[in-house]
């Protein structure tokens, strides 16, 4: 399942994967809602959470998933993928290395510092009253390295 996650400007689609994610779950849910901010904003960043919840993805949702990110990556201002699965991790090595200064690797314990380094990137401010850093004006540093 995946579920947008609030509290994040309206340039950034936020999302979390809780449970086993499926190819329906990118059809229905992500791919409308990065379609309709791409219409809006043109260029977007990506917060992608997958946390302790996170059991796994079918093969034809990580075929969706590569799709959906490589097919536009143009369109991709940041990327934040936030997860402990080290299968993750290894699955996305190549990427990162390519795209270095798009995407970043962030363990869960540091879901704060993927966000302030998603809202770095935006062009709006979070919805909701969220903070950077949960301190109004604090912004924290990006991390220094990328995996």
């Amino acid at each position: 399942m995946i579920r947008i996650l609030e509290n994040f400007p309206d340039d950034v689609l936020a999302i979390s994967g809780i449970g086993n994610v499926t190819a329906e779950d990118y059809r229905g849910t992500i791919q409308p809602a990065l379609r309709a901010k791409r219409a809006r904003y043109g260029k977007i960043s990506l917060y992608y959470e997958l946390g302790p919840e996170f059991t796994g993805m079918t093969l034809r949702a990580a075929w969706e998933d590569t799709k959906t990110d490589l097919g536009n990556w143009s369109a991709w201002r940041r990327i934040a993928l936030v997860s402990d699965a080290r299968w993750i991790m290894r699955g996305i090595r190549r990427i990162i290395e390519l795209f270095h200064k798009r995407v970043r690797f962030f363990p869960t314990g540091q879901a704060d510092v993927a966000r302030d380094w998603i809202l770095e990137g935006s062009a709006l401010p979070p919805t909701g009253g969220a903070t950077m850093s949960g301190v109004p004006g604090r912004m924290s540093s990006p991390p220094s390295t990328s995996l």
